[in-house]
């Protein structure tokens, strides 16, 4: 993987739901997720595409920072052409992986 890599971040977390606070943490964590970026593929898997690798550290770190105490949350991040060869079906139905988000812009 070269440093300016295209790359989808994958997270993929358990968190405790067993009390009221727990569900509350975890909504929160879920929210956090889709504030800087990510889109929720299941519902403890979300993703977020990143146009360069280098911005993966400090990602990494945003992700770490709103970890509910007892969470188990999992990272990876994939190359755009890994990321183009998965397979995602629904019931036995194959169906299209999310393309990569088109750049904006900027006149």
């Amino acid at each position: 993987m070269k440093k300016r890599d295209p790359m989808w971040v994958l997270v993929m977390f358990d968190l405790p739901t067993l009390t009221p606070v727990d569900r509350r943490d975890a909504s929160k964590y879920r929210d956090y997720l889709k504030h800087i970026g990510f889109d929720m593929v299941q519902l403890s898997v979300y993703t977020r595409y990143l146009p360069n690798s280098g911005y993966l550290a400090t990602l990494y770190k945003k992700i770490e920072v709103a970890i509910p105490d007892d969470g188990d949350v999992r990272a990876l991040a994939v190359t755009d052409i890994e990321w183009s060869r998965t397979m995602h079906f629904q019931g036995k139905k194959r169906v299209q992986i999310e393309e990569t988000p088109e750049q904006l812009l900027i006149f």
